[in-house]
């Protein structure tokens, strides 16, 4: 199955763990939150926040991550900031929606 990209269907996936092999370690990253950003009838703009443990703090860079329910996923991720329970990571989306 090859998961569409947007709000809607990442929405269906709060709660989950994705994880990526980094270093020779496993880092497990939960998607804590789906945030809408300026959407227009042609164009889909939203972020994706995933909450990660404090080490290894993962650099800003494109990921191989995987999940039971999507698959695997190829996300560029950023740390924006650090919380109680480690840091958290950014994916923003921008891109043209598919009609039909």
């Amino acid at each position: 199955m090859t998961m569409r990209y947007t709000a809607e269907e990442f929405s269906k996936h709060l709660d989950d763990t994705f994880t990526i092999q980094h270093d020779g370690r496993t880092v497990e990253l939960l998607l804590a939150e789906v945030k809408l950003g300026r959407s227009t009838p042609e164009a889909e703009q939203f972020s994706l926040f995933f909450q990660g443990p404090l080490t290894p703090q993962l650099q800003q860079r494109m990921y191989f991550m995987t999940n039971e329910r999507t698959g695997a996923l190829d996300l560029f991720i950023v740390p924006v900031t650090q919380n109680e329970k480690g840091i958290v990571y950014e994916v923003v989306f921008n891109q043209m929606r598919q009609h039909g």
